[in-house]
């Protein structure tokens, strides 16, 4: 009786440690997959608002990555969209884009997640339509296009029906642009 006890205990164990692994390796990688696709959510997402508000394309491809809510809602690209955007008057033939997650969390089993980006765009490149080369000859705006002000965000994240969606953006920090070193004459 105290060997089969033995050999009961031994493989109840067993049982119980590899039961612990496994539910180890599956939390690791439903962790992985929501961090994965969080990812390509913020920095895909964010690049096509990028775009939108420099260039005033469409917006149809924005609800693949933000909460109806949020596009409603959302400032920046409500004044993009207006006759006051500063890049009105400009058409934009490139930029670099730039955006980089220092910090992002969820659980596996959570519709919430979290995350702290910085956003730049630089080397806006473009020219001033021509219904405003009267405003550039009487030196009222610049024949380059205006410089980005990047940032750094808190941007959070709901999933809805197994997609990730940005539900919130909050600026924590602005990155002005750099100024250009005077040169010499």
């Amino acid at each position: 009786m105290s060997y089969l006890r033995k050999i009961l205990s031994y493989i109840a164990g067993r049982m119980l440690l590899i039961s612990f692994c496994a539910a180890l390796v599956i939390t690791c990688f439903y962790m992985a997959l929501n961090m994965a696709n969080i990812y390509i959510v913020i920095t895909d997402g964010m690049e096509d608002r990028a775009s939108m508000i420099l260039t005033r394309d469409s917006k149809t491809d924005l609800d693949n990555y933000f909460r109806s809510e949020f596009l409603a809602e959302d400032g920046t690209l409500r004044v993009a969209l207006s006759s006051s955007s500063p890049w009105t008057d400009y058409s934009i033939t490139g930029y670099s884009y730039n955006c980089r997650i220092s910090w992002m969390w969820t659980w596996p089993w959570e519709d919430v997640a979290t995350a702290t980006i910085t956003e730049t765009v630089d080397d806006i490149a473009g020219y001033a339509v021509a219904s405003s080369q009267s405003l550039v000859n009487s030196g009222a705006i610049s024949p380059t296009p205006p410089k980005w002000q990047g940032g750094e965000y808190t941007v959070t994240l709901t999933r809805v029906d197994g997609r990730w969606r940005i539900a919130g953006l909050r600026q924590t920090r602005v990155i002005l642009p750099p100024t250009p070193a005077p040169t010499k004459g």
